[in-house]
């Protein structure tokens, strides 16, 4: 979860850049391609406004992705339960075979069924739920966000950087006029060489 905070930082701080920081290198006012950089252009209060308010918004999505990925916690899970259970509980949780879904597919079973609306289900739910253990098991969220949230990240880290790193000078140009004609224009601070 801590490298999945790293990655929510790098993509929305990409993408609050994205939205107010519109200048290619080369092309920005404040920043010279070339030479030292002026406290104009390290001071730029945009550029720190979505750093900060990236930090921000990191803060809260990491925090809500950790919870939901992991669940209640083990105290809130097991609170109704005597102090004898609650220690089974963790024993069978913490210190038992893993992972669960394959040692025990009967826990599985029970949660999929508690899932299903039918009475049927519910009732073969309650009715194993005392055989097998007081403290039943829960998927895990972690493999389902990561299929979801590696395309979306990606597509952010990808289009951000080939945005920042293209040059919108256009070195060779092509004239929809003249097919077999191409005019070399050199980047202009490099036309005096």
């Amino acid at each position: 979860v801590f490298h999945m905070s790293l990655w929510f930082n790098a993509a929305v701080l990409l993408s609050f850049l994205l939205r107010e920081t519109n200048f290619r290198p080369g092309e920005d006012p404040h920043c010279a391609q070339l030479g030292a950089m002026a406290a104009q252009c390290f001071f730029y209060w945009p550029a720190w406004l979505q750093t900060f308010a990236s930090a921000f918004w990191t803060t809260i999505f990491s925090n809500v992705y950790m919870v939901v990925c992991r669940g209640r916690s083990f105290v809130a899970r097991t609170k109704h339960l005597p102090e004898r259970d609650r220690e089974l509980a963790f024993m069978h949780h913490f210190l038992g075979k893993w992972p669960m879904c394959v040692y025990e597919p009967h826990q599985v079973r029970q949660w999929f069924w508690q899932l299903c609306p039918c009475s049927t289900c519910r009732r073969r739910a309650n009715r194993d739920a005392g055989r097998y253990t007081d403290l039943p098991w829960q998927p895990s969220l972690v493999l389902l966000s990561y299929f979801f949230l590696t395309p979306l990240i990606a597509f952010v880290m990808l289009y951000g950087q080939f945005y920042f790193t293209s040059s919108a000078i256009m070195e060779q140009v092509t004239y929809s006029t003249r097919p077999d004609f191409i005019e070399v224009k050199p980047p202009p601070l490099e036309r005096d060489e």
